[in-house]
């Protein structure tokens, strides 16, 4: 997988793990399509980063700082490693587990949330990070949310969700506070 568009076009991500399912590029294509407002300039957390598919692109698109956390620590240290050679310093790695919440606190104006599709396995699992995601979600902010194309974002007075597109057997919904 490459970067798409940016500074750090057509670079290779960091190698995916067993466990990781990184965005197409087509959907990652149309998810940045959609969020070229939110780009330039923003604070961005990727929650569940992976390889940092999200988060990098938007670094590489002109976000003026990232935070990836990312719990598996073999994907963590690649994750160090990507961004210590391109000199990222406005970037960095958080090695916690995103379900418990532990990230530093915002307010982020753009949050991606991809979380391990077992999270939906349950009807409320994606109800803990959107809860505490839109704690810190600056007042005009987006989190874009990865899901199955069978699962909605649940229901809830203090989110939105503003689109949604799917791609397979993958979607992306973006949410914001309401207005």
């Amino acid at each position: 997988m490459r970067i798409g568009s940016g500074r750090w076009r057509n670079a290779l991500l960091p190698p995916a793990g067993p466990d990781v399912r990184p965005i197409s590029a087509r959907l990652r294509q149309s998810l940045f399509t959609v969020l070229a407002p939110w780009v330039e300039g923003a604070a961005v957390l990727d929650l569940c980063a992976g390889v940092g598919a999200l988060g990098l692109e938007a670094l590489s698109r002109g976000a003026a700082r990232l935070i990836l956390v990312e719990l598996d620590r073999h994907q963590a240290r690649e994750l160090r490693l990507w961004i210590a050679d391109r000199g990222a310093t406005e970037a960095k790695v958080v090695e916690a587990d995103a379900r418990g919440g532990i990230w530093p606190d915002g307010p982020y104006d753009l949050v991606f949330l991809d979380p391990p599709f077992s999270v939906y396995e349950d009807q409320n699992g994606l109800t803990p990070f959107l809860e505490r995601a839109i704690d810190d979600l600056a007042v005009e902010g987006v989190i874009a949310v990865k899901l199955p194309t069978d699962v909605e974002v649940p229901p809830d007075p203090r989110w939105v969700v503003r689109a949604r597109r799917a791609a397979g057997d993958v979607a992306y919904a973006l949410v914001t506070r309401p207005s």
